[in-house]
């Protein structure tokens, strides 16, 4: 395993002023987190994400999806908090049906 000694920097600093929400963003966020309240919510504390991106074709790139993805988790109430998430694993599948799979694991502090 290669490492890098420097700290890792937020998506909030890549960007000097303000940023605004796509119309496309707000209606998928209202859509996910409608659906999201539908599924059982985790117990508080840390967790593990597992994540399964379906895609129609390759050109999307698997790490745009994940912060409104985990946002849409905390919004709906899925998850205290994506602060809370120690554990990330995502996979980039294509398939003709575009869709998302995810399982919380909650992690066992001991």
């Amino acid at each position: 395993m290669e490492t890098l000694s420097m700290k890792p920097l937020s998506i909030n600093k890549c960007w000097a002023g303000r940023r605004f929400k796509t119309p496309d963003y707000k209606a998928w966020r209202e859509e996910a987190e409608a659906r999201l309240r539908e599924h059982p919510r985790a117990p508080d504390g840390q967790v593990e994400v597992h994540i399964k991106f379906y895609f129609k074709n390759s050109r999307s790139d698997i790490d745009n999806c994940i912060k409104p993805f985990l946002d849409a988790l905390t919004d709906a109430n899925r998850i205290e908090d994506d602060r809370h998430v120690v554990k990330l694993v995502v996979e980039k599948i294509m398939d003709k049906d575009e869709r998302i799979e995810y399982e919380i694991k909650t992690i066992l502090n001991t």
